[in-house]
């Protein structure tokens, strides 16, 4: 088993879920929506895949961010954790974006944070301090449907990948958080 590496990791909850649970025993279609929608994510690393194999076809330049091979997904309950080393922040800001937006697509709401940090992720299997630390965050930052990023994270996007940082990241005035735009004309390029 490898040892913890630095990985960007994004902890995504769909809100509601409770709610939304206890409805699926008269709701047959509600049901299969849900389940649905949390069996995506684990189509999600082939479908990326595929996109940055066809990449150099559709002149879809932000794909070539994603490195399909490093990106890992899972998902539990309400939550889905994805994650990548951590030179491809910027490739999990965009699968993030995606992912929200399709379950937004789909009339689910997601709150949550990416962060930078120390954790292992293969597969099913998490454990580390930034999947505390990005939980956290999701619970006592965001507040609201937003999928914050902590501000080193935001300002290194920033500075590194500027060209693409007002397709992906939007910094909220009312508290100065980075935060993935699941609006942004980026989002419907996926």
């Amino acid at each position: 088993m490898a040892d913890l590496e630095r990985r960007a990791v994004a902890f995504l909850d769909i809100l509601g879920f409770r709610e939304l649970v206890t409805r699926i025993d008269k709701d047959a279609d509600l049901f299969k929506r849900l389940r649905n929608t949390l069996k995506v994510t684990y189509s999600e690393k082939r479908r990326w895949a595929k996109r940055r194999e066809s990449a150099a076809n559709n002149a879809d330049p932000a794909v070539m961010f994603i490195p399909a091979r490093d990106v890992q997904f899972t998902a539990f309950s309400d939550c889905i954790v994805s994650s990548t080393p951590r030179k491809h922040a910027l490739a999990l800001a965009l699968v993030t974006q995606d992912l929200a937006s399709r379950l937004l697509a789909q009339g689910f709401l997601t709150r949550g944070a990416i962060v930078e940090g120390r954790a292992y992720h293969d597969g099913q299997i998490l454990i580390g301090p930034a999947i505390v630390e990005a939980y956290e965050l999701e619970s006592n930052v965001a507040k609201y449907a937003r999928i914050i990023l902590t501000d080193t994270l935001g300002d290194r996007i920033r500075r590194d990948h500027w060209k693409y940082y007002g397709y992906v990241v939007s910094l909220d005035p009312s508290d100065g958080c980075n935060f993935i735009d699941v609006f942004a004309r980026w989002a419907c390029r996926f």
